[in-house]
């Protein structure tokens, strides 16, 4: 008993229908003849390449085939005909009716007849422009991105070169003003030196901390303010003694360059005052001296605070003329900040100033 199938017989896809899915095709399709001219072009191609299908038919493969690549294809068409390859796929830009390249992806393969003779070819043409373009920009932006990384490095390099110069700089002043003070017989002389050197070495110590770190434009002021008062304790023998005790509290507070040459400068000329002149004598039982500098709000306070013998009651810091003082409310002011101090139980000066935290 011969079992009969529910399914429906297959029907053979004609002609038409054949041809209906040529011309629907999404992409641009195309058949060529041996002669290497256009038998065939559905809709996608012609709106891809914006001629009508009667222009195209005829015209040869080559006339629309961008001139930086026709060489290859007239190679690339003679072996397809020739029956050496069979199906290839291709990086292909054609020209448009308005003259402006359209870059494709195309898909070629030989068509053969029953004896196997390559009778025409067939070729399908994806249009990329779109995507080449998206990838083009992407390449320049890397390339510029690229660059100005390269400026950046050459620019670091260059700015870590110029402070170590200034650092080095300093340092020969510095000497210079350390030798000169030690052959000047006037006192007055001697100790207005080493003031000017003590103050040539805070801005010193700046610009060798910018050549040792990798941010070139800011300073750590935690790292800074301890390290400067340090730096000035031992420079005036008051640590070594260990007679005093120097107290550093300084929050997480990075500064650009032009606030923190100012910053180092107050904190120079504010613990060289402390350590010359807040106590009658270096040896003075439980002598001590804070420095602090923290946030509030958007500003910064510095202080140095001592428990020594205090400001005498005529020294105005708003109004002294000396030249301490005199520094202090230009630098103070520099920064756009306050200057204000109290002697009572021993010397507290502030400067608060703004600054973008």
């Amino acid at each position: 008993m011969r079992l009969m199938s529910s399914a429906p017989p297959r029907r053979p896809i004609d002609v038409v229908n054949l041809r209906l899915g040529f011309e629907q095709a999404p992409l641009g399709t195309a058949s060529i003849g041996l002669d290497g001219r256009y038998a065939q072009v559905n809709r996608a191609f012609c709106q891809m390449v914006g001629y009508a299908e009667a222009e195209l038919i005829g015209t040869p493969f080559l006339q629309l085939t961008h001139p930086d690549i026709r060489a290859r294809d007239t190679e690339l068409f003679a072996r397809m005909v020739a029956g050496d390859l069979a199906a290839c796929r291709i990086a292909k830009r054609q020209i448009h009716k308005d003259g402006h390249a359209v870059d494709t992806t195309a898909h070629l393969g030989a068509v053969r007849d029953a004896s196997g003779t390559v009778v025409f070819l067939v070729a399908q043409f994806q249009d990329v422009t779109d995507e080449k373009r998206e990838t083009e920009a992407l390449e320049q932006r890397a390339a510029m991105l690229e660059t100005v990384r390269r400026v950046g490095e050459e620019r670091a390099v260059l700015l870590r070169e110029v402070n170590h110069r200034v650092k080095n700089n300093l340092q020969v002043i510095s000497s210079l003003m350390n030798l000169q003070a030690r052959q000047s017989v006037d006192l007055a002389t001697r100790a207005a030196l080493d003031d000017a050197q003590a103050r040539v070495r805070s801005i010193a110590v700046i610009h060798e901390m910018l050549y040792q770190t990798p941010d070139l434009a800011r300073v750590d002021m935690h790292e800074y303010v301890t390290r400067l008062a340090r730096l000035l304790g031992h420079s005036f023998g008051a640590l070594r003694a260990g007679h005093l005790t120097l107290e550093v509290h300084c929050e997480s507070v990075v500064l650009p360059v032009d606030q923190a040459v100012p910053c180092g400068l107050i904190l120079n000329e504010l613990l060289t005052n402390a350590f010359k002149h807040a106590f009658r004598s270096p040896a003075t039982e439980g002598a001590r001296i804070e420095v602090s500098m923290a946030r509030e709000g958007g500003e910064l306070l510095l202080t140095v605070a001592d428990n020594g013998v205090g400001l005498p009651d005529t020294i105005d810091p708003r109004e002294t003329s000396t030249l301490g003082m005199s520094l202090l409310r230009m630098l103070a002011g520099q920064l756009r900040g306050t200057l204000d101090a109290t002697g009572l139980g021993g010397t507290r000066i502030r400067v608060r100033f703004p600054v973008e935290l």
